[in-house]
């Protein structure tokens, strides 16, 4: 069974609270651990008050309910060796009634480290504890609530506590993906400015069943990646077809070279793909104004050729 929790670590606020040395400012990094797996972040320097925006992926090991996230400032000229900051130990049971959904939590640090890390598992073929299995109590779940989570309307008034920002989204197979993209087909059109551009049919399958097609152009995606790149910084690791070096030897060749050559066109196709399947499982991209519009058709390619479309059909 795969099972992962995506973690979006957002920012933290108050840490000069956690620091040994109040006169040393932290370098700040977070680390992720489930069971034996862990991940962090990159630090951040000298910084009481930093900012990640950074999505982390990991398994969840066999026979593993919880999920411990660290807080440590990373070793400079003043002080040698990382050093712990505070810590938050999260019941993946907390995420049971947003299952395959992410929530964004303020979460009050404690101080130090965790005494010992979750030990780590053999792993054991399908013996995953599920959801349905670790269920929280209504007194359990308030009780956590209550003494590590902080409501964001709150968070402005808690200046006396360490906090944590983290988006998290605890994941089955058939949830990692929401949106399923597949270019099916290409076409060469004229715009209003008489200027030859290659259209992608993209066709979209969402995790409900629901499917649609949309047109759209490189420069049209590439606006797009460059909107989500400002929302997190995983996007600009992420694989995206480049622009092509000689794209004015379209115009004396036609469609043998350049941008709307068969080589470039078809490997931009796989390369669209790839890249709306990495962004796939990135809770923090999915929430952004931008994608939405973009998988409602609401791009000026789409409509342009709706357009065309429909004025052909009434001739």
């Amino acid at each position: 069974m795969d099972e992962r929790v995506i973690v979006v670590v957002q920012e933290a606020r108050n840490l000069e609270i956690c620091c040994p040395d109040k006169t040393v400012a932290p370098n700040p990094y977070v680390v992720v651990a489930c069971g034996h797996r862990t991940t962090q972040t990159h630090a951040v320097k000298k910084n009481v008050n930093p900012m990640w925006s950074q999505n982390l992926h990991l398994q969840v090991p066999p026979q593993v309910n919880s999920l411990t996230v660290m807080v440590r400032s990373q070793g400079s000229v003043e002080v040698q060796e990382d050093l712990p900051l505070g810590f938050v130990q999260i019941p993946l049971a907390l995420l049971q009634d947003s299952f395959g959904e992410s929530q964004t939590m303020w979460f009050r640090l404690q101080p130090g480290s965790p005494a010992e890390l979750p030990p780590i598992q053999a792993p054991v073929e399908d013996s995953y504890i599920s959801l349905e299995k670790q269920k929280m109590s209504g007194g359990e779940r308030a009780s956590f609530l209550s003494e590590r989570v902080v409501p964001a309307d709150l968070v402005d008034v808690f200046d006396d506590a360490a906090l944590l920002k983290l988006d998290i989204a605890y994941l089955s197979g058939d949830a990692l993906q929401r949106h399923d993209v597949k270019c099916v087909g290409t076409e060469i059109y004229v715009d209003a400015k008489e200027r030859s551009f290659t259209a992608y049919k993209l066709h979209v399958r969402r995790k409900d069943g629901k499917q649609w097609m949309i047109w759209t152009r490189y420069s049209e995606l590439f606006a797009l990646r460059k909107m989500l790149c400002e929302t997190s910084m995983e996007v600009p690791f992420v694989p995206f077809p480049r622009k092509t070096p000689l794209q004015w030897l379209a115009f004396l060749g036609g469609s043998k070279f350049g941008n709307m050559s068969r080589h470039i066109v078809t490997k931009r196709a796989f390369g669209f793909e790839e890249f709306f399947r990495r962004i796939s499982s990135m809770p923090v991209v999915y929430r952004t104004p931008a994608l939405s519009l973009f998988f409602k058709g609401c791009g000026t390619t789409n409509q342009f050729i709706g357009e065309q479309y429909r004025e052909s059909t009434d001739m």
